[in-house]
């Protein structure tokens, strides 16, 4: 995917947002998606979080339609979209770095419904790749939503979020592979026998090598006469 960075960093905001637990806070809502003090809400406090927990619901609904289907979320959800970004203002910051690379960086004016309005209606776009690129973590007790990229490096994109992940999914299908091939009764006979072989070696061992240590320990004879 040639990502343009803009976009990306619109989307994953959004998905920042849909994947936190409950709002807790409204200004570190605000500060993701960049709101000034005009486009925050009047409430403050609990009473904002309230708010903001609605429009955090909204926005996982959203999410989780077009990871499903984004042709069926764009048909489902279009509307309400529109809606969205019919209110939206969005202000633009350009940089650039050190080897001449520009990057955009978006800020709801508007309040957060700006924010993550933007980033589904990309999601929706049928010319843009993100829709395609969003998953949900594979890992069962995480499953949050991210964007499965490529590495520039080659190999498949990724289908959970971090390595961390990963490794414990793996960890866990081996545990379950294994469960598995003892269950059946014949390879449940081959485990006890090898389990059963494997116990008497041991024994075995610890028999020779504590007869080794008797047999060292013996007081050598008196070689004087």
């Amino acid at each position: 995917m040639n990502a343009n960075e803009s976009e990306k960093v619109a989307v994953n905001r959004a998905l920042t947002f849909a994947n936190l637990r409950k709002v807790s806070s409204a200004d570190a809502v605000y500060r993701l998606f960049g709101v000034p003090p005009g486009g925050q809400l009047r409430e403050i406090g609990g009473a904002a979080a309230a708010i903001l927990e609605h429009d955090r619901t909204a926005c996982a609904a959203l999410v989780a339609q077009a990871e499903v289907d984004p042709r069926r979320a764009r048909a489902r959800d279009g509307a309400t979209v529109r809606t969205l970004l019919a209110k939206s203002r969005l202000a633009g910051t350009a940089t650039m770095d050190a080897h001449g690379r520009v990057t955009l960086t978006l800020a709801a004016q508007t309040g957060v419904e700006a924010g993550y309005g933007f980033a589904v209606a990309l999601l929706h776009d049928p010319s843009r790749a993100w829709g395609k690129a969003l998953r949900r973590c594979a890992h069962e007790p995480c499953r949050k939503f991210f964007l499965s990229i490529a590495s520039r490096e080659g190999g498949p994109a990724p289908t959970y979020c971090t390595r961390v992940h990963q490794e414990a999914s793996d960890k866990l299908a081996a545990v379950e592979r294994s469960r598995a091939w003892r269950a059946i009764p014949s390879n449940r006979e081959k485990a006890h026998a090898g389990d059963a072989r494997r116990k008497k070696a041991r024994r075995l061992a610890a028999k020779v090598s504590t007869a080794t240590g008797t047999v060292s320990r013996q007081p050598r004879g008196d070689t004087t006469k």
